[in-house]
């Protein structure tokens, strides 16, 4: 069998198709079955047919069925079998690797698995700076001195207390708690108009609401925002942990939910309907809901040989595992690297737990997948640790959308700064034109 035909073979094998659907326009994300999880699947098959290694650089070039075939061709006929790098489909779904503006807020090292903040290295903003100073760094720019710490802290609390009306509506709320959180949030008005001051307090009011679904006691006046969430009494070693936890997830580059803040930012809608925007796209189940998920997974398994066994079964299925994979990054997401140190400090703080021998499990059996860029990712170890922490399971989307916060204002901010109208193209490949049927 040729090169070619292999490539058309491991393909329709992969996803289930018959081999005259696999044709050359055929391409990543373009049908169901070739999603993130396909693609991997489908590399290693290729790899494994063809005898050759696929680096995660070729990995990005194969992308079509048209690069597979030339690759393929090139592996049998026994010269290099690097991908043939062709231009760009006019259509890229998802608007995968596509730049759409510039920033100065957080940067993302794909390869080096690497995060900052302004320059910053999370990893040092949390063990050194924690949340406050971050959310000030965010939303103003810079860390702050002993000034601006003081009129941040006075904004946040002015708005934690301005969050009080909208309690009443988290009460009444029987949906998710995502959805719970966003209509209460919805009911608060501007409470400045200075755009900065407005989201510094939108970030009072967010943690207090979400530190109501948490049933947390009230916290002292002056209370950081992981010191509401948790609540009067908690550990200050609990409260710390929390702190450094809300400094990994406070921004992350175009995420759907910045994006989301961003698209409204450009037509002109307020900071408050901006961070709406987030917030909805936020509750999606492979966004800020995907923590929950992976302990919910945890949950329905007994023992560490059940987690691995349910992961080996999920993905010989061709089904995602929650907590694995990540658009951007091609190995390990380093917030999943530093969430993972805490669980695994918690759990000796109290003496173990079951769901970190658990988790190590899944890892385990995922551990093959990793070199195609299937590695932990934020969520996996969110959960356990909110769960450490005393936080109710099903929580971890509203702790999250608090830290995120400072980062939605950010980008909002950033946005406004040279404001433009966010408006792609969609390629039409509908039924061409024709008249109207007669009658109609």
């Amino acid at each position: 069998m040729d090169g070619p035909s292999i490539a058309v073979a491991v393909a329709a094998e992969t996803f289930a198709m018959a081999a005259d659907e696999i044709t050359d326009d055929l391409a990543f994300q373009s049908v169901p079955a070739w999603d993130s999880l396909g693609h991997v699947r489908l590399m290693m098959a290729l790899q494994e047919r063809l005898g050759c290694p696929i680096d995660q650089e070729a990995m990005a070039e194969l992308g079509s069925i048209a690069a597979l075939k030339a690759f393929a061709a090139r592996a049998v006929g026994g010269s290099a079998p690097a991908p043939v790098l062709e231009r760009r489909d006019a259509v890229q779904r998802g608007l995968a690797g596509v730049t759409m503006d510039t920033t100065a807020i957080s940067e993302i090292d794909a390869q080096g698995s690497m995060l900052s903040y302004r320059g910053y290295a999370v990893a040092d903003l949390a063990r050194h700076a924690g949340f406050e100073a971050t959310a000030h760094l965010l939303i103003r720019g810079e860390l702050p001195d002993a000034a601006a710490a003081a009129a941040f802290a006075a904004l946040r609390d002015a708005g934690a207390a301005a969050a009080a009306p909208a309690r009443d509506v988290l009460g009444r709320q029987d949906g998710p708690p995502l959805h719970a959180l966003a209509a209460a949030f919805a009911t608060l008005p501007p409470a400045r108009e200075d755009p900065a001051e407005d989201g510094i307090m939108a970030l009072g009011q967010m943690a207090a609401l979400a530190a109501a679904q948490a049933g947390a006691a009230p916290a002292a006046p002056g209370a950081s925002c992981a010191a509401r969430l948790l609540g009067a009494g908690a550990a200050a070693d609990d409260i710390a942990t929390l702190d450094r936890v809300l400094v990994m997830l406070a921004d992350h580059g175009a995420n759907a939910s910045s994006l989301a803040a961003r698209v409204a930012t450009g037509a002109q809608a307020h900071l408050r309907s901006a961070l709406l925007a987030a917030l909805a796209t936020f509750s999606g189940g492979v966004h800020g809901g995907a923590a929950d998920r992976v302990t919910a997974m945890l949950d329905a398994l007994p023992d560490p040989a059940a987690a691995a066994a349910e992961a080996r079964a999920l993905l010989a299925a061709g089904r995602p595992v929650s907590g694995f994979g990540h658009r951007v990054y091609r190995q390990e997401d380093p917030r999943a690297t530093l969430l993972r140190a805490e669980a695994r400090a918690l759990a000796a703080r109290r003496g173990g737990h079951p769901d970190v021998a658990k988790l190590a499990a899944f890892e385990e059996a995922v551990a093959p997948y990793g070199n195609f860029g299937l590695a932990a990712n934020v969520d996996l170890y969110l959960g356990t640790v909110l769960r450490l922490l005393g936080v109710r399971s099903g929580l971890a989307g509203p702790v999250f959308a608090v830290a995120r916060t400072a980062g939605w204002v950010a980008q909002v901010l950033e946005q406004r700064a040279a404001n433009v109208l966010i408006r792609p193209n969609l390629l039409y490949v509908g039924p061409p034109r024709r008249p109207l049927p007669p009658g109609a």
